[in-house]
């Protein structure tokens, strides 16, 4: 039977305070979190998007960006295009952070 994974990547720290209800789930930090990766954590809440892509999913996360009291599943091959965004399909190997700062995920999180 398949785990349920999940990676929360919140946006500003307000968010992530918000989800701070099981700290054994919080790594504020890149290494601590990717240790968490390695060791398989269920589900992980992590304010640091840097050096994380989407392979991800690989190992088997659903991946979730989060921004105040919002949520959104990132899919693989999602298409951004209805959006009116420069980059139309998430690919595997997108930087998370890259394509946050390029804007891509502002609509969807409603950031102005």
């Amino acid at each position: 039977m398949e785990r349920n994974k999940k990676i929360y990547f919140c946006v500003d720290v307000n968010s992530y305070i918000d989800r701070l209800d099981d700290l054994s789930t919080c790594f504020p930090y890149y290494n601590e979190a990717e240790k968490a990766i390695k060791k398989g954590k269920d589900c992980i809440v992590t304010t640091s998007m840097a050096h994380f892509s989407f392979s991800l999913r690989d190992l088997g996360y659903k991946i979730y960006l989060c921004y105040k009291d919002k949520e959104v599943e990132i899919k693989p091959h999602m298409d951004l295009t209805g959006i009116g965004e420069p980059c139309k399909v998430i690919r595997t190997g997108h930087n998370i952070l890259r394509l946050f700062r390029a804007g891509i995920f502002n609509k969807l999180l409603e950031i102005e």
